[in-house]
């Protein structure tokens, strides 16, 4: 009698399980490339979604696909994809993830992003200070989803230097060569080295880079590289800075 009974509570778990399996957009903004943050966010995301057993789509913008739930990257640049699908399917999960671009300057001054913010059901953040950039009201329904990282690499930085890994694409807004320009301030017999890690999106970022390189033996850029090879160089160095021009960031 209580096998059958622990049957059928299984049986009524397995039920209710499969009827909150959801069919759920994730949207990107157009345009988003390969190693990118939008990118490896919406990967990982769908990935653990998956795994939960949901079908998950990844589109750059939402067309109308017959699905339960639309999560949007970006508030401003998926404002488009957040508006139709309020429209057609305003009783649905409405999930809007905040950039740091989103956070810090166009939920001021754009009038989509601000929109996009008033008709998600649920708001995501990556760090808490942020909720402090949003109205009152919209902060009851925000949720903060820090991210997370596989332990697998151990911490092994080299022992005969100092070394500044800097990861992530070279755009302006992000200042990538900070890090290095600090390199001036100290004497060349001190053991400091500069790596840097991520893609040149114009061509003007791609020549400093190579003109910085050839005038300072101690900055080495590697380019663009897949996200297992970038955390190999995030373990084997002392300290990964961070450097912005437009926002502050709550990251270690």
């Amino acid at each position: 009698m209580r096998c059958k009974r622990s049957r059928l509570a299984a049986s009524s778990r397995a039920r209710v399980l499969a009827s909150a399996l959801m069919r759920i957009s994730i949207v990107m903004p157009p345009g988003t490339a390969r190693r990118t943050g939008n990118h490896h966010t919406a990967q990982r995301w769908a990935g653990f979604l998956r795994q939960c057993g949901h079908r998950v789509i990844l589109e750059e913008a939402w067309g109308g696909s017959a699905v339960d739930a639309l999560v949007a990257l970006h508030a401003r640049k998926s404002a488009a994809s957040v508006g139709r699908f309020h429209h057609v399917h305003g009783d649905r999960p409405l999930i809007v993830a905040l950039t740091g671009t989103d956070l810090y300057r166009d939920i001021e001054t754009s009038a989509e992003a601000q929109r996009a913010l008033e008709l998600a059901s649920r708001l995501v953040l990556l760090q808490p200070e942020g909720r402090k950039r949003l109205a009152p009201a919209l902060r009851a329904k925000t949720r903060v989803i820090f991210q997370s990282s596989a332990t697998r690499l151990s911490h092994r930085p080299p022992k005969g230097v100092f070394r500044i890994t800097v990861v992530g694409n070279l755009r302006e807004e992000k200042d990538p060569f900070r890090a290095a320009a600090a390199l001036a301030h100290l004497s060349h017999a001190t053991p400091v080295e500069v790596v840097q890690v991520g893609a040149a999106l114009t061509p003007e970022m791609a020549t400093a880079a190579r003109v910085l390189g050839r005038h300072e033996p101690r900055y080495r850029w590697v380019g663009s590289l897949r996200h297992d090879k970038a955390l190999c160089h995030i373990a084997q160095s002392h300290l990964r800075p961070f450097a912005t021009l437009r926002k502050a960031t709550c990251s270690s």
